[in-house]
């Protein structure tokens, strides 16, 4: 951030300032801070008497409070005394005796904005930055702290497509940004990288030699990526080190003291995830169904996430790590990750499974057609739908209004990226909320025999028509194969009701060719009707 301070002091214009500003600046700086000097004097008119009065007399409370200030040793910046001047021959206010060991803590902010706002001459400079006299490097390297996930070719394509222009070239980066990662927006399929981001590493696998090594395994693109799980899913040389790290990573997610963490990590042998269990132990709810609605619709979003989860942990999660919906997830993947052997100590833990129950009954219409989607209520789906897209767009319009904020304050071009972040993070847990009610509407409008994909969207048709479609084939069981025994089961087929497309853009009907498309590539042998396709089986060539 240093260096982004000094690009736009270099490249942005500064204003001459008048006399008796500079007499005013003289008298009262310091103690008073040049920044905050120059921010109170542009709200006067020193032309007229009688504000240069007012205006004195505002200076002169502030320089008493100042002097105070300095008698006790306050520290505004929060930083422990420990200051560094931002750079030789900037002006600053921390004393010489500072520290000169952090560059970017908040003393060096406050000197970078100082630095701006006076010209070599000492004179206020405007008070609002802008950021379209700046020149293409500075612009480029602005936009890339504020979207760290773009490429510096995208940045730089679209600046070029807005001829350099900041505010359409910012305002089409964060969309860029939002469609990119935000999954899918009402149903509909996320924007996919095209042209030559295509192909870029991120989205391109490396391969070896042809011919060389065929035995071993390709890294896949998450295996390349980093983790942010602790070290308990990847071996340390250094067990100090690996500690610290696992206690910070708690910590820092749980909101609670390192050395509370650290305690029960050495009672459970520096296991993570027995560390964690402990934690949520302390939190656990004894009724989850009685806790608030928000709390619950983001347990239930976490529970689809991570199934294995017993609920009243979910709630506990969610507790633990409000309001940070991220924090939570990083915490259930690490308690359902297993832990290396070397690294769960002398303990030899021996799962023990309850046995299987086969029911007498093995009837078709209690096989596997009956998944987890005929049990989700349709009301709560609907509710948690609502509450997620409207934390969606309420987090992408505090983006837009920390961008336009940040013309005058640089600072908030982080919160702009920060709420950014959490528009995505609300619009993956809608994708899922989204899922969720189509398949209680499917749930409720079918039988074992016949489904009915209206209401639903033209993705969600297709996954419920392929998942309800093999559940139906492998609840027919040796029916299937037995010649004449199941024929009569496999004749009458599995019925998808699609609807003919009336109510569609132009009379024509979507949902039929989206969904027959799909089950043909699971290869299986259709019948196709007007407003309905009739599953046969599997085709001859698979």
């Amino acid at each position: 951030m240093g260096d982004l301070f000094h690009q736009l002091e270099v490249s942005c214009k500064s204003r001459p300032a008048t006399s008796s500003t500079n007499m005013l600046q003289t008298e009262y700086c310091p103690p008073i801070d040049s920044a905050l000097f120059s921010a109170i004097v542009s709200d006067y008119d020193l032309t007229n008497s009688n504000a240069t009065t007012e205006l004195r007399g505002t200076l002169d409370a502030l320089k008493a409070t100042a002097i105070e200030e300095e008698a006790t040793g306050f520290d505004a910046s929060g930083s422990g005394a420990q200051h560094e001047d931002y750079s030789p021959g900037h002006p600053t206010s921390v004393p010489e005796s500072a520290s000169a060991s952090r560059e970017t803590d908040m003393t060096s902010l406050s000197n970078g904005l100082s630095s701006v706002d006076l010209d070599s001459e000492g004179s206020p400079d405007r008070a609002e930055y802008d950021f379209e006299a700046c020149d293409q490097d500075t612009k480029v390297s602005i936009l890339r702290d504020i979207f760290p996930s773009l490429s510096e070719y995208t940045i730089s394509h679209t600046l070029a497509h807005h001829d350099s222009k900041w505010k359409p070239a910012f305002d089409d980066l964060l969309n860029q940004v939002y469609f990119e990662e935000g999954g899918t927006i009402d149903g509909k399929d996320k924007v996919s990288a095209k042209g030559i981001d295509a192909f870029s590493e991120e989205n391109v696998v490396k391969r070896g030699r042809k011919g060389k090594k065929r035995g071993k395994n390709i890294k896949t693109i998450d295996a390349m990526r980093s983790s942010s799980l602790p070290t308990e899913s990847r071996p340390s040389t250094n067990q100090w080190q690996t500690a610290k790290g696992d206690v910070d990573f708690i910590s820092d997610r749980a909101n609670i003291p390192a050395q509370l963490v650290l305690s029960l990590y050495n009672q459970e042998d520096r296991s993570v995830s027995r560390t964690i269990s402990a934690i949520l132990k302390t939190f656990l709810p004894e009724d989850p169904r009685s806790e608030e609605p928000g709390v619950q619709v983001d347990a239930s979003v976490l529970g689809q996430e991570y199934p294995g989860l017993a609920p009243e942990y979910l709630v506990a999660l969610i507790k633990l790590t409000q309001p940070s919906m991220t924090a939570a997830r990083e915490l259930a993947k690490a308690l359902t990750t297993k832990p290396l052997t070397h690294e769960t100590g002398s303990r030899v833990i021996i799962p023990q499974y309850a046995p299987v129950r086969i029911s007498d009954a093995d009837d078709f219409n209690q096989s596997g057609f009956d998944t987890d989607t005929s049990t989700v209520d349709f009301g709560s789906a609907s509710a948690s739908t609502a509450k997620l897209r409207a934390a969606r767009q309420a987090a992408m319009d505090q983006a837009r209004a920390a961008y336009r904020k940040s013309r005058s304050d640089r600072l908030m071009g982080g919160a702009a990226g920060y709420y950014s972040q959490v528009g995505r993070d609300h619009g993956a847990a809608l994708h899922q909320s989204q899922a969720a009610e189509a398949n209680a509407i499917v749930s409720a409008q079918s039988s074992a025999f016949e489904i009915d994909l209206h209401g639903v969207t033209v993705e969600n048709a297709v996954r419920i028509a392929r998942q309800r479609t093999n559940a139906w084939w492998n609840g027919l069981g040796e029916n299937k194969v037995n010649g004449r025994v199941g024929a009569d089961q496999r004749a009458s087929g599995f019925r998808i009701i699609t609807g003919v497309g009336r109510h569609s853009a132009g009379g024509k009907g979507v949902l039929g060719p989206a969904v027959k498309k799909g089950l043909e590539q699971d290869g299986w042998r259709l019948e196709v009707n007007s407003g309905a396709i009739t599953v046969r089986g599997k085709s001859r060539i698979h």
